[in-house]
């Protein structure tokens, strides 16, 4: 019927390309995409092990949400380098480091009248008190002792890296502000497949580095 009007069939191969085009298109868009919103960082050291370990590649959320939770993994510009630490505290939680039962420097936090000590699965080992990581902080013998603690002022988080006896965070630093955030990780890229090969063969300029 359409040879009769005029109107020729579209070859399959005609069709064919202009699938492939706009596999392509999509393709593009979402690469686009991907680089407006996502900041890849490689870490650098071992203060976020056994979580994040020193040559991984992490995908970050580049543009930081309007409020944070414990337990976020976020990196700081801190000095002359950027950081990637886990939030541990927000804005009027009151908390502090004392040794537990088995002589491990834990953190705890007040709650209800009393210290609790907080449950951190992802710290690699005992914490115990390391030169220049606790700057201006007591460290009581147990959570009994316990007198004062650090409270977590309006706009600011306390971050903590999951390796405490070798990691450069809050407690060197104090609290930062969460203007000082410059993003939020998101996933492993190391653990991804596809997006390994993207952002370490198709764009390996595109990484930062963290420590």
């Amino acid at each position: 019927m359409n040879e009769i009007l005029g109107k020729p069939k579209k070859k399959w191969y005609a069709i064919a390309l202009n699938i492939v085009l706009d596999v392509l298109i999509v393709f593009i868009v979402g690469l686009i995409l991907l680089f407006i919103f996502i900041s890849p960082v490689k870490i650098q050291g071992a203060s976020m092990e056994n979580t994040l370990h020193d040559g991984q590649l992490v995908a970050t959320w580049r543009f930081a949400p309007s409020s944070y939770s414990v337990g976020d993994v976020v990196t700081i510009k801190v000095e002359d380098k950027v950081i990637i630490k886990r939030i541990v505290a927000v804005e009027g939680e009151k908390i502090a480091f004392a040794y537990d039962e088995e002589g491990a420097i834990c953190l705890y936090k007040y709650k209800n009248n009393e210290w609790v000590k907080q449950k951190e699965s992802y710290v690699k080992e005992k914490a115990t008190v390391v030169a220049g990581l606790f700057v201006g902080i007591t460290v009581y013998d147990n959570a009994s002792k316990i007198t004062d603690g650090i409270t977590i002022e309006k706009g600011k988080v306390f971050v903590l890296g999951d390796n405490r006896n070798v990691s450069a965070d809050s407690r060197r630093y104090g609290q930062f502000k969460t203007s000082d955030i410059i993003s939020k990780m998101i996933f492993n890229i190391s653990e991804n497949g596809f997006m390994n090969f993207i952002f370490t063969v198709l764009f390996p300029f595109s990484k930062g580095e963290t420590q």
